[in-house]
């Protein structure tokens, strides 16, 4: 964004707070903007590529999807009858280089019911990942984590597509690390 847009927005957002568009809120409005504007500067971001509205997209429909099948699977394992679910950790190398898409991945994985990411190491491009074993009757051991790193990997790959530049894909770990797995 830039510096006339976010006094613009934070203008907008003073009025909407004030609950009134009087011309001294959006003169008050304007002024708060511009102190924020100086006195609390943001960090560059440094972004490069360009948003591409198809692949984007097919990014929202895929986050549709996965909340959908994953807050199915979880409301099943509440009213399921057994004992409680297993659970994992399991790690998921990511190939991205921008620090953008990392973010954005873990967003959307914290987002999905049953996956808590616990920890991202940034330098490696490694996700640790808490996951709920949802497993189906003809499902083997171990499922639940695969299913974990295809939907991280995916993501990570449609987000690529959405909004970085092209790149060259760094070769990722051939053998995925499940760390740990409680009964």
């Amino acid at each position: 964004m830039t510096g006339l847009a976010v006094v613009v927005w934070l203008t907008a957002v003073w009025v909407l707070l004030w609950g009134t568009a009087s011309v001294a809120n959006v003169l008050g409005g304007v002024v708060v903007a511009v102190l924020i504007r100086l006195l609390l500067p943001l960090p560059v971001v440094p972004t490069e590529g360009r948003i591409r509205p198809l692949p984007v997209l097919r990014l929202a429909v895929r986050v549709a999807v996965d909340l959908v099948v994953s807050s199915a699977d979880v409301a099943w394992l509440s009213v399921r009858p057994g004992g409680p679910p297993r659970t994992s950790i399991t790690s998921v190398q990511l190939s991205t280089r921008s620090d953008l898409v990392l973010s954005l991945v873990v967003s959307l994985l914290n987002l999905q019911p049953g996956a808590v990411v616990l920890e991202v190491d940034a330098v490696q491009r490694r996700l640790y990942v808490h996951v709920l074993a949802v497993e189906h009757r003809d499902a083997r051991p171990g499922d639940s984590n695969r299913r974990l790193r295809r939907s991280a990997l995916r993501l990570e790959e449609l987000l690529d597509r959405s909004f970085a530049a092209p790149r060259d894909p760094e070769p990722r770990d051939p053998e995925p690390h499940d760390l740990q797995e409680a009964p």
